[in-house]
């Protein structure tokens, strides 16, 4: 039975992954073994990735 949660072998694209619930959602990807991009909007406050 496959694993819902496996995201080897994926790109994946968080917008707003900066803070809160974004930075969560990307967090929890690199966890699961996706590789992430996030994209941000200095305009909107946000800041550049620490990782």
């Amino acid at each position: 039975m496959m694993n819902p949660f496996d995201f080897k072998h994926t790109n994946t694209l968080v917008l707003g992954g900066s803070s809160g619930i974004g930075r969560a959602i990307a967090e929890s990807f690199i966890q699961h073994g996706a590789r992430v991009a996030i994209a941000l909007n200095p305009s909107l406050g946000g800041t550049h990735y620490p990782w």
